[in-house]
C-alpha cells in the first residue's frame, strides 16, 4: 500500500519516531493537526489542478501517438513480429526436427557395425 509514495515500512518508522519525539501525550494532537493539514492541502485547488496535470501529463504519450498515426504503425509492426516469431519458431523445429533424424541415422550406423571391426587407416601417399 502507497501513501504519497511511501510504503508500511515508511509509515510505521516515522510513527514509532514521533511517538519517540513528541511523546505519548502530544502524538494525539500533532496527529490531528497533520490530518487537518493533509485535508487542507488534498481539498485545495492547487492539489486539484496538479493532479488534472499529473493525468493530462500520463495521458500525453498515447494521445501523442494517436494523433500522429503512430499507433496503427506500431500495430502493424507488432504484427510483423509477431509473425516473423512463429515462422522463425517453425523453421527452427523443423531443423531440429532433421537433426535428430539425421543423429538417429547415425546412430544406427554406429550399432551395425561390428564391435570387432577395427576402422581402417586412411592410405597416406
Amino acid at each position: 500500500m502507497q501513501f504519497f509514495n511511501i510504503g508500511f515500512g515508511e509509515i510505521l518508522f516515522i510513527l514509532i519516531i514521533a511517538v519517540i519525539v513528541l511523546g505519548p501525550e502530544r502524538i494525539v494532537s500533532s496527529a490531528r493537526q497533520a490530518g487537518k493539514l493533509i485535508r487542507q492541502v488534498v481539498s485545495s485547488p492547487f492539489w486539484r489542478e496538479m493532479m488534472k496535470t499529473q493525468a493530462e501529463l500520463r495521458q500525453l504519450p498515447r494521445q501523442l501517438m494517436s494523433e500522429s498515426g503512430l499507433d496503427k504503425d506500431v500495430e502493424d509492426i507488432r504484427k510483423e513480429m509477431q509473425g516473423l516469431s512463429s515462422s522463425i519458431r517453425m523453421d527452427t523445429n523443423q531443423i531440429m526436427g532433421d537433426i535428430d533424424q539425421k543423429a538417429q541415422g547415425l546412430g544406427t550406423i554406429q550399432e551395425d557395425k561390428a564391435p570387432d571391426e577395427k576402422p581402417q587407416p586412411d592410405e597416406k601417399q
